[in-house]
C-alpha cells in the first residue's frame, strides 16, 4: 500500500484541456516475496517520484507516473524465520512507470476534486551493488483521492495507492 501525499501543479489551460505535474513522496508498507526454495523480505520505505497528467477534459485524463522506492531487502531459506541471520542481504531499487487513466468529479461548490484511477506499467528492479543486471516485471496501480486547489495553477493531491508488482522471474 503506498500512502502518498503530492503538490499538484496545473499547467497552461487551453480550453477544457490542461497538463498538470504532480510531484510525490509517500511511504510503501514493507511486503514478503515468495522465491524458488526461499523467501526475501522487502523493508517499508520512502519512495519519491511524479506524474504528468493531461487532461482532456474536467472529468477526465491520462497520468504518465514514475516513481523510485530504495529499501532494505533480505533473502532467507524457507523454514528459517525473519529474526535468523538472512542468507543474502542488499539495498533494492525498484522503479515504477505506469500510464493509465485517471477520472475526477468536482465537490459542488468546493475547490475539492475527488478522482480515481487505473494505471498499468512496468516495475523495474536495479541490481544492488554486488548485482549486474537488472530485471523487470508487469506492474498495476489502483488509486484514490482528493486534489484541492488553492488557486487555478496550484494544489495539494491527497491519495492512496495499491501498487502490484509481478517478481522478476528467476532464470
Amino acid at each position: 500500500w503506498l500512502a502518498g501525499l503530492m503538490l499538484l501543479l496545473v499547467g497552461a489551460s487551453y480550453g477544457q484541456s490542461s497538463i498538470e505535474f504532480i510531484p510525490m513522496a509517500g511511504y510503501t508498507f514493507p511486503d514478503k516475496l515468495n522465491l524458488y526454495q526461499s523467501f526475501g523480505r522487502i523493508s517499508g520505505g520512502l519512495n519519491l517520484g511524479g506524474s504528468f497528467q493531461f487532461n482532456f477534459s474536467r472529468h477526465f485524463g491520462l497520468e504518465l507516473m514514475y516513481n523510485r522506492m530504495d529499501a532494505p531487502a533480505k533473502m532467507y531459506d524457507y523454514g528459517s524465520s525473519p529474526a535468523q541471520a538472512p542468507i543474502y542481504q542488499t539495498q533494492s531499487g525498484t522503479n515504477y512507470i505506469m500510464v493509465g487513466p485517471v477520472s475526477s468529479v468536482q465537490v459542488p461548490g468546493s475547490p475539492v476534486h475527488l478522482f480515481f484511477g487505473a494505471l498499468l506499467g512496468a516495475a523495474i528492479y536495479t541490481p544492488g551493488p554486488d548485482n549486474f543486471s537488472s530485471n523487470a516485471g508487469f506492474a498495476w496501480v489502483l488509486q484514490t483521492g482528493a486534489n484541492i486547489y488553492f488557486t487555478q495553477r496550484l494544489g495539494l493531491r491527497i491519495s492512496a495507492r495499491l501498487l502490484a508488482a509481478e517478481a522478476p522471474s528467476q532464470g
